[in-house]
């Protein structure tokens, strides 16, 4: 799973000084609590649809 971070911590993550102690704490950082998630289409799993239906909420 990736590392979620805002974009002002992008430096900060990218810094060779910082220990992995340091940086495990962006592992429960506030860029998780602003996801949103939303149920989608199977249509995005087609490379070939690359339009604005790929965006659009599921129907069921």
């Amino acid at each position: 799973m990736p590392v979620i971070i805002t974009p002002d911590l992008y430096n900060f993550w990218l810094d060779k000084q910082n220990t992995a102690v340091v940086l495990a704490d962006f592992l429960v950082a506030d860029a998780y609590n602003a996801m949103q998630l939303s149920p989608i289409s199977t249509r995005v799993n087609n490379p070939l649809h690359n339009d604005e239906e790929c965006l659009a909420e599921a129907t069921q």
